[in-house]
C-alpha cells in the first residue's frame, strides 16, 4: 500500500537540523546560566526563564517552519509539527551534549561541584534543608549520606555521564512537548 504524504520527511529533517542548532545555542545558554547561577541570584533567575521559555522557543521555530512548508492545500499536519519539534529538540540536545562533554572533560576542573557546594553552604539554603518537609522527602533518597557527600561524588563521574543526562532528558520530555506544540501549530 503506497501512502502519499503532502510533506517531505527530508524537508522536515533539514529544517529541524537548522532549528536544532538554534535550540542547541538556547540550551547551552540555559546550562551556562544555570551553572553560573549557583553563584549569582540574577543568573539563576535567567536560567529559570530560559528553561521555562524552551517550549515557547520551540513553538516559535515550528511556526517559522510552518510558514515555509504549507503545501498547496494550506495544510500543516499534527505529524509535521510533531516531527519538526521533536527533531529540533533532539538536534538541540546533541549540540548541548557536545558542549557539555567539552566543558566537563577539558574546562570545568571542579568548578561545577565547587559552585554547588558553595550554594549549599549559604545560610538560606541550609535553613531550607533543615525544614521537616525537605528532610522527609530528600533524606530517604540520600541513603544515609549528606547532600554535600553526594555532590562531592559528582567529581568522579565521567563527562559521558553528563552527556547521557542531556540526551536522556531530551528523550523524556520532548515527545510530550512536541505533541503539544504539533497540536498548537497544525493548520
Amino acid at each position: 500500500m503506497n501512502i502519499k504524504r503532502s510533506y517531505s520527511l527530508s524537508q522536515i529533517n533539514a529544517y529541524a537540523m537548522q532549528h536544532g542548532l538554534m535550540m542547541g545555542v538556547w540550551n547551552i545558554a540555559t546550562m551556562v546560566s544555570l551553572v553560573l547561577g549557583l553563584q549569582s541570584g540574577l543568573l539563576s533567575m535567567l536560567s529559570f526563564i530560559l528553561l521555562i521559555g524552551t517550549p515557547f522557543f520551540a513553538y516559535v521555530l515550528t511556526k517559522r517552519y510552518r510558514k515555509v512548508s504549507i503545501d498547496y492545500s494550506g495544510l500543516f499536519t499534527l505529524t509535521q509539527g510533531f516531527m519538526h519539534t521533536f527533531l529540533t529538540f533532539f538536534y538541540g540536545s546533541l549540540w548541548l551534549a557536545v558542549f557539555v562533554y567539552v566543558y566537563m572533560a577539558y574546562l570545568d576542573n571542579g568548578f561545577l561541584v565547587d559552585s554547588y557546594l558553595q550554594y549549599l553552604a549559604r545560610p538560606e539554603v541550609k535553613e531550607a534543608m533543615e525544614q521537616a518537609a525537605w528532610k522527609e522527602q530528600v533524606e530517604p533518597l540520600l541513603a544515609g549520606n549528606t547532600i554535600e557527600n553526594v555532590v562531592e561524588s559528582f567529581r568522579s563521574l565521567p563527562p559521558t555521564y553528563y552527556v547521557l543526562m542531556c540526551i536522556n532528558t531530551c528523550l523524556v520530555w520532548s515527545p510530550a512537548l512536541s505533541l503539544f506544540i504539533g497540536w498548537l501549530t497544525r493548520k
